[in-house]
């Protein structure tokens, strides 16, 4: 169980995160988590009695961190502001930062989807040759393999997204 002296510590380090509808004033970021710290995740969340748990997660390639936290609680922007990552910022900007929403389950988080992707490929009108040159540099620039160790299944569903992405080129063409 996450200790209260950690939870002040993550607040003070993070600058934690206040989610109105939530009931809860904190919402705790683990960065590179271990597996128990996934545990407390579900201990400590509003509905941990969920057999299937979700994730927000950003992974950030330049420093080789995955931030994760309860995705009940808080989005990818909360996230990215309480990180100290620039508030307007947008991942068309910033293609080392990369956030997907994993499950935890039987002791694993493991990656489910890339909701900036989802969004480029279903909503014709977000498409943009700016917005194919940040999705481009996002999955063929940077090696994720690191990621896996934290988020299974991670190059497997980036693999997935490299396909998705070749053929919504080609059938652009």
């Amino acid at each position: 169980m996450i200790t209260s002296k950690q939870i002040i510590e993550l607040t003070e380090k993070y600058n934690m995160l206040y989610n109105p509808g939530s009931g809860q004033t904190t919402t705790v970021i683990f960065e590179n988590p271990t597996s128990s710290d996934f545990q407390d995740m579900v201990k400590t969340s509003k509905d941990g009695g969920r057999t299937l748990f979700e994730l927000r997660f950003i992974a950030d390639n330049k420093d080789s961190k995955v931030y994760v936290a309860d995705s009940w609680y808080v989005l990818h922007d909360q996230m990215k502001f309480a990180l100290g990552f620039p508030p307007d910022s947008s991942f068309e900007k910033i293609p080392w930062l990369f956030d997907g929403v994993a499950t935890y389950s039987g002791g694993k988080a493991r990656m489910t989807t890339w909701d900036k992707f989802d969004v480029f490929i279903t909503d014709r009108k977000h498409s943009s040759p700016e917005l194919n040159e940040w999705i481009e540099e996002t999955l063929y620039a940077y090696k994720w393999g690191w990621v896996d160790k934290y988020i299974g299944g991670f190059s497997s569903v980036l693999d997935s997204y490299k396909e998705k992405y070749k053929k919504f080129i080609k059938a652009q063409k």
